[in-house]
C-alpha cells in the first residue's frame, strides 16, 4: 500500500498550517507540520509513504497530477482551511476525477469542525478525519486491506475520529457500530473527547444528501447521492508524545528546509512541536477549538531534546528552531527541566517558541541560557476590559512585566495584537496601539480578529449579525490576504483594514523604530533577517497603495 502527503497547490504561497492561514505580508512560510508528523507515523508503521509540498514546488494541478501518476498511490492525504476551501474543493475534485481508484483522505481545522458540510460540498472525499489524525490514517489503510494487524479495526465504522459517506442500501447488512454511529450527533466538542470545551456543530451524525453532487464534468454523481453520511465518535487525543517520530527527519527526507522561513526567525529555521493542547480559553484561537484541544499533553524532556540534538549533529544547515505548540510555557517545571538538560548536554541551540506574558522572570531567565533567541507573545490589547472579554487571562501589568523582563534578558520578543474583538471600540483599539509602544516588541503584528469556524468569536459575530459572509471563497482578497469580514457598529470592515494597515505603517515606519531596530540588530545574522522582512513587508505595502 502507498499513501502520498499532499500539501495542496495554490495560487499563493500560503501557509496551512499556520493559524492564520493567508499570503504573508513579510515572507513567512510554515513547514506542512500536521501532514509531516502524519507521514512520519505511516512510515514508522511500514506504509510507503512520500509527502510532497506543491506550495514550495509552485506546482499546479496539473503538475500535481503528473506526481501522483509517477507515484502511483492507493491513497491521498491533505488538509484543507476555510479561506482556501473551495479552491482546494476543485483540485481534490479534478484528482478524483483522474484517479478514482485512489481513496482521498481530508484532515485540518476547517475539515474537522465542518465535516459533514465538507463531505456534501465535495464529492472527491473519501474520508474526513476530525482533529489530530496522525494514527487514524494507517488505521483506515490497514482496515480496508485486512491487514489483521492492532491498526486493523476489522471495520471502518471502529474508527475513531472518521467521518465518511456510507450507502444507505446496505445499512441493514453491516456492522452494528455503523447503525449505532448514524443515529449519534456529530458533536466535536461533547463525544469522548474530554481536551476541547464547547460544542460547535449541531448537524446530526447521519444525513441523507438531499441535494445532488455535481462533479466537474457537469454530471450528477448518482453514487454519492445515494449515501448518507457517518460520524464514528471522536478518537481519544494521543497521551504519550513520545510515540510521535521526529519530524525533523520527515523534513530532512522528503522537503527542503531552504524553502520555509518566519519573518521573525534566522534562516533555515525547523518547526517541531513538544505539546499538543492549550488549556487557554482564548475565545478566537482556532487550534484548541478544532485540532489539538484543550488537554494539555507533553513530549518526555529526553525526547525533545533528543531531537533537538538531532538537530544540530545532522542538520547543520539549520539555524533555528521554533518550537510550535500552541503555548510552550504552560507547565513552568517542564520548561525549567528542558533547558537544564539543553544546558547538561553542552548543546547550545538557538530557538524560539510562542509563549504567554505571564511567563515569570526566573523561567525567562534559564530559557535565554538555554538558547532561547525570541518569544513570540498575544499582547492582543492595550484594554484590560477587551482582555477578560476575550477570556486572555491576562493583565495589562503582566504584559508591561513581560516586556521589561525580555528586554532585561536580551530576549527578542514578536508581540500580536488584535483589532476588532470583543468589546472592542474606536477607543480600545486606540489603546492598543499607545499599549503596544509602552511594551514596544521588536517586531509587531496587528491583525484583524478572524471569525474561524467552531470559535467563540465565530458564534458571536454571527449571532450578532456582524459577520459579512459565509461564502469562504470570499475570505481571501485577491492578492492571498484575509479580507476583514466582519462589519461592526463602530467601524465597517473597510475601515477595520484601513485602521489595521495605518496601525503597521505608523509603528514599523516610525524613526524611533527604525533608529532601534538598528542599533539592537548589528549582529550580520540578525541585520539579514531584518532586511529580508522588511524588504518583502516594504514591497507589499508599496503594492496596496499602487492598486
Amino acid at each position: 500500500m502507498k499513501i502520498l502527503f499532499l500539501n495542496l497547490p495554490y495560487k499563493f504561497n500560503i501557509s496551512r498550517a499556520s493559524r492564520w492561514p493567508e499570503k504573508t505580508k513579510a515572507g513567512t512560510l510554515y513547514y506542512p507540520y500536521w501532514l509531516a508528523y502524519g507521514a512520519g507515523v505511516c512510515e514508522k508503521k511500514g506504509i510507503d509513504t512520500k509527502l510532497i509540498d506543491c506550495i514550495t514546488k509552485g506546482y499546479s494541478t496539473e503538475d500535481t497530477l503528473n506526481e501522483i501518476s509517477n507515484y502511483g498511490p492507493d491513497y491521498i492525504m491533505a488538509e484543507i482551511t476555510t479561506p482556501t476551501c473551495f479552491y482546494d474543493f476543485d483540485t481534490i475534485n479534478t484528482i478524483k476525477n483522474k484517479n478514482p481508484n485512489i481513496k482521498i483522505i481530508i484532515g485540518g481545522t476547517h475539515a474537522t469542525i465542518l465535516a459533514e458540510e465538507v463531505l456534501n460540498q465535495c464529492e472527491g472525499i473519501d474520508y474526513i478525519v476530525r482533529q489530530e489524525y496522525d494514527f487514524t490514517i494507517p488505521e483506515i489503510i490497514f482496515t480496508e486491506n485486512n491487514f489483521g494487524n492492532s491498526d486493523d479495526k476489522g471495520n471502518i465504522s471502529n474508527i475513531k475520529g472518521l467521518s465518511y459517506r456510507f450507502n444507505e442500501n446496505n445499512i441493514q447488512n453491516t456492522s452494528e457500530n455503523i447503525n449505532e454511529n448514524k443515529n449519534n450527533k456529530l458533536n466535536i466538542n461533547k463525544t469522548n473527547n474530554p481536551n476541547i470545551n464547547k460544542p460547535n456543530i449541531n448537524n446530526p451524525n447521519i444525513n441523507k444528501t438531499n441535494k445532488p453532487n455535481i462533479n466537474n464534468n457537469g454530471n450528477i454523481n448518482e453514487e454519492n447521492h445515494n449515501k448518507i453520511i457517518i460520524h464514528n465518535p471522536d478518537r481519544i487525543p494521543l497521551d504519550n508524545l513520545d510515540e510521535l517520530p521526529f519530524v525533523s527527519k520527515v523534513y530532512q527526507k522528503f522537503l527542503n528546509v531552504d524553502d520555509y522561513a518566519y519573518a521573525f526567525a534566522q534562516k533555515p529555521m525547523i518547526q517541531i512541536v513538544s505539546a499538543r493542547g492549550c488549556p487557554n480559553k482564548c475565545n478566537f484561537c482556532s487550534y484548541p477549538s478544532t485540532m489539538g484541544g484543550r488537554l494539555f499533553r507533553t513530549r518526555s524532556t529526553n525526547d525533545l531534546v533528543d531531537e533537538i540534538e538531532y538537530i544540530l549533529t545532522e542538520m547543520h544547515e539549520i539555524k533555528e528552531i521554533f518550537i510550535e505548540d500552541d503555548t510552550f510555557t504552560v507547565n513552568n517545571e517542564r520548561v525549567i527541566d528542558f533547558c537544564e538538560e539543553i544546558i547538561n548536554r553542552n548543546l547550545n541551540p538557538v530557538w524560539s517558541c510562542n509563549t504567554r506574558v505571564d511567563l515569570p522572570f526566573e523561567v525567562m531567565s534559564k530559557m535565554k541560557q538555554a538558547g532561547c533567541r525570541l518569544l513570540v507573545t498575544g499582547y492582543e490589547s492595550g484594554s484590560q476590559k477587551v482582555l477578560d472579554e476575550i477570556k486572555k487571562g491576562i493583565t495589562l501589568q503582566q504584559s508591561l512585566d513581560f516586556s521589561k523582563n525580555t528586554k532585561k534578558l536580551g530576549i527578542k520578543v514578536f508581540g500580536c495584537f488584535m483589532i476588532g474583538l470583543k468589546g472592542d471600540n474606536l477607543d480600545t483599539i486606540n489603546e492598543t496601539f499607545e499599549f503596544a509602544k509602552k511594551v514596544y516588541p521588536d517586531m509587531c503584528f496587528f491583525q484583524q480578529a478572524v471569525p474561524f469556524p467552531g470559535t467563540e468569536f465565530y458564534d458571536w459575530v454571527k449571532n450578532e449579525g456582524y459577520l459579512i459572509t459565509e461564502d469562504y471563497s470570499k475570505w481571501l482578497n485577491n492578492d492571498g490576504y484575509l479580507n476583514c469580514l466582519v462589519n461592526y457598529p463602530y467601524a465597517s470592515s473597510e475601515e477595520i483594514e484601513k485602521i489595521r494597515d495605518n496601525l503597521m505603517s505608523k509603528y514599523y515606519f516610525s524613526f524611533t523604530y527604525i533608529f532601534k531596530t538598528f542599533l539592537s540588530n548589528l549582529d550580520w545574522i540578525e541585520f539579514k533577517r531584518v532586511v529580508r522582512g522588511g524588504y518583502a513587508y516594504i514591497s507589499f505595502r508599496i503594492k496596496k497603495l499602487l492598486k
